[in-house]
């Protein structure tokens, strides 16, 4: 009986052992779990913290670039104030039309492009034979700068635009253009940068993440979203 008593009595310390070990190991099990959703749930508050500051560094960055072509098409405009708007006047500016071209050019700037009062393309840069001569005068920007009052300075941007022709065909774009007036503001044509979105939404938007599935977008002045997630799909 004493035999007995004492493998009782080893077999319930073993069984109680046995259970003070399962509990030991879920509580660590548990308290690892926790712990692993607390360092989660840190990283990504920092991570999301880190994307916002990018975010707005992104925004800023956009707002000066955009900035920088408003400048520069008031100098294209200045070019043709005092004089006509025709093939003629864009060839004693070309010069000055690239330079220009050249100065803010990088892979976001397709081209420079000169129209005259009627849509005709009357100066491009770089130089592209099938667009010069070409007459666009049922697009929206053309439209919208002669329906301005003159000397406004105002911008157009326009939405995701995919290119007809030339060496770009195919491409989304961007349009930013700005009416050419004279000094009594009577309307005289547009200058106009083409901008390739794709590549605009890579250098400043598409880096930007927020938590796992999370995204940037790009919307215009009237909350229409331009980009809407980072494989560029709008």
């Amino acid at each position: 009986m004493l035999g007995t008593s004492k493998n009782n009595w080893l077999l319930k310390f073993m069984v109680a052992s046995l259970a003070a070990s399962l509990f030991v190991f879920w509580y660590l099990l548990d308290n690892s779990q926790i712990m692993k959703d607390e360092a989660r749930e840190r990283f990504y508050e920092q991570y999301n913290t880190q994307q916002l500051l990018l975010a707005k560094q992104a925004s800023k960055n956009i707002e000066e670039f955009f900035d920088t072509l408003r400048r520069n098409l008031g100098i294209v405009a200045s070019l043709f104030e005092n004089g006509p708007v025709t093939r003629v006047r864009g060839d004693e500016v070309g010069d000055s039309l690239d330079r220009i071209y050249g100065l803010i050019s990088d892979s976001l700037i397709i081209d420079l492009v000169v129209f005259d009062s009627v849509g005709t393309v009357v100066a491009i840069s770089p130089h592209d034979p099938y667009t010069l001569g070409r007459n666009y005068y049922w697009r929206g920007y053309f439209r919208w700068a002669k329906s301005q009052p003159g000397r406004t300075e105002k911008m157009y941007l326009s939405p995701i635009t995919l290119l007809a022709g030339g060496q770009n065909r195919g491409d989304q774009a961007l349009i930013v253009a700005q009416g050419i007036y004279n000094n009594r503001g009577a309307f005289k044509g547009v200058a106009m940068f083409t901008l390739n979105f794709d590549k605009l939404a890579d250098k400043y938007i598409k880096n930007i993440r927020i938590g796992e599935d999370g995204y940037a977008w790009l919307a215009d002045t009237s909350n229409k979203t331009i980009l809407v997630d980072t494989n560029g799909r709008v």
